[in-house]
């Protein structure tokens, strides 16, 4: 960037609020006129970072919320699962916060009628000075998710004793930084000018480069790759939340629900109805997209990657290369339920996919019986009504295969697709 930079200096503890405070609501005033649309994930530390996005006139143009999700209760909450190895203040939980938070903005922007204005999920996790002895580095951890990819900054603190500082003095100091950091970041993804610190605040990071003028400049990290991308065959391995790859047949089937769709493109609805199914059931949903469609032919492979690519950091997620039709996938995971909605429970039942020959449905039925297959069936709008299980005529032989999912939630991929252009 050519233009030049404010330096933000280390100052004295007594106009440390106050000139962070004046910088950062400066600093943060030029989102307003941008069409960036911002929502917060924040622990660990607490400093002024809402205090900064909301200050200028219009906030709510662009800031959704924020959640302090100090409690570890309330980050699983957020995360719908425990962070990867119950590690709350690491990267990897960072990033997992940003996804969550990135699909609660969808969601929020979605019910605001915001269209297609670019959306950032922000996470921050911080473990900073406390009043007992901890192993460790003092550390901020901050992630950015858009429709891009991720943004990451990895950044450790000087403590307290290598200061000379109390702890208490250098909690609150670090809880500013942390703010800042993260307010830094923010400006960084949206394009606008980021201020440059001085190396007195004791912060290192990879993400932090000395420049010729001895000031620290922000260049966050950028990931926009799935690790599904980098094997050579990437079908019938399930990627974890927490990043690992693991073979499909390695799944324990009553601990998945299966839940097979295109997923162009992933959106709120998709999230809920996999929350809602995971809080009834207990059962964690394992998301699936299928290379050869019946209808739609085959999916480019770099289309398939992408669409996964969707649900990193959220929930579990595999993709199948020529199993389309449902008694093909329940072949790949024998036991394991299937989610799917009430138009699916029709087309099932159609003839029209038998040649009219009632023989092969029983026994395609029949099949599903033996593989242990069960279905947990949403509520769906099917020809401008909406329909549960209990809207849907099935056959005496077959109604123990299904079951209903509570809840009621109708939103549609194609209509998104439609209102994107």
């Amino acid at each position: 960037m050519s233009e030049k930079r404010l330096l933000i200096e280390y100052p004295k503890q007594d106009t440390m609020f106050q000139l962070l405070a004046d910088h950062m609501v400066r600093a943060a005033a030029p989102l307003r006129d941008t069409d960036w649309v911002v929502d917060l994930a924040l622990t660990g530390s607490a400093g002024l970072l809402r205090l900064a996005l909301w200050a200028a006139p219009g906030a709510s143009n662009n800031l959704l919320g924020e959640r302090w999700t100090y409690a570890q209760e309330n980050t699983d909450a957020l995360l719908g699962r425990s962070p990867p190895q119950g590690k709350y203040s690491r990267l990897s939980s960072a990033l997992s916060m940003s996804a969550a938070t990135y699909a609660r903005a969808k969601q929020v922007g979605f019910e605001r009628g915001l269209g297609e204005r670019p959306v950032m999920g922000v996470a921050m996790t911080a473990a900073v000075a406390t009043s007992r002895k901890r192993r460790g580095e003092d550390s901020c951890r901050v992630a950015v998710r858009t429709a891009q990819g991720f943004y990451f900054v990895d950044a450790q603190l000087q403590k307290a004793h290598e200061r000379g500082q109390e702890r208490g003095e250098r909690r609150l100091e670090e809880g500013l930084l942390c703010d800042l950091l993260t307010l830094m970041t923010v400006l960084h993804v949206a394009g606008l000018p980021v201020p440059t610190l001085s190396p007195d605040w004791g912060l290192v990071s990879e993400q932090l480069i000395l420049d010729a003028t001895g000031a620290l400049v922000l260049r966050p990290s950028f990931e926009d790759a799935s690790p599904l991308a980098e094997l050579p065959q990437p079908f019938n391995q399930a990627l974890m939340p927490d990043q690992r790859i693991v073979p499909l047949q390695d799944l324990d089937p009553d601990a998945f629900i299966l839940f097979p769709g295109s997923f162009d493109p992933l959106h709120h609805g998709h999230h809920k109805i996999a929350a809602m199914a995971k809080e009834q059931t207990g059962k964690d949903v394992l998301f699936q997209i299928t290379a050869q469609h019946p209808k739609k032919g085959t999916i480019p492979h770099e289309a398939l990657i992408r669409r996964a690519a969707q649900l990193q950091f959220q929930w579990p997620v595999v993709i199948f290369d020529q199993e389309g039709l449902y008694a093909q996938k329940a072949a790949l995971v024998p036991g394991m339920t299937m989610l799917i909605g009430a138009d699916v429970v029709y087309g099932l039942q159609d003839l029209r996919y038998y040649g009219d020959d009632k023989v092969r449905r029983r026994k395609m039925f029949e099949q599903l019986a033996q593989l242990g297959t069960r279905f947990l069936v949403a509520g769906r709008e099917v020809n401008g009504f909406y329909e549960t299980l209990g809207d849907v005529p099935i056959a005496q032989n077959f109604a123990h295969l299904f079951h209903p999912l509570g809840g009621r939630l109708d939103v549609s991929s194609s209509e998104l697709r439609k209102e994107r252009g």
